[in-house]
């Protein structure tokens, strides 16, 4: 799916939380924020994340589907909005 894949590493802002169906939302190891997150990487690869704080961090290390099947419905959600 190579009409998908994102040039810039980080080009996926998100400004609302991210919500993982039973764990909550999403935090920032670094400093605990829930918003204010760029996203990183190609369809396919597991999703990396940065923080305003500066921290970065892969979420769901231990569930690496999951990490994909996350940066695929990020890239999804930021090819609809333009």
């Amino acid at each position: 799916m190579d009409e998908f894949e994102l040039l810039d590493p980080w080009s996926i802002e998100m400004l609302a939380p991210i919500v993982v169906a039973g764990e909550g939302p999403m935090a920032c190891p670094g400093c605990a924020a829930v918003t204010g997150f760029s996203a990183g990487g190609r369809w396919g690869d597991p999703v990396r994340m940065r923080c305003r704080c500066g921290h970065d961090w892969l979420p769901f290390e231990d569930d690496p589907e999951l990490s994909r099947e996350l940066m695929k419905e990020l890239i999804i959600a930021a090819q609809s909005e333009q």
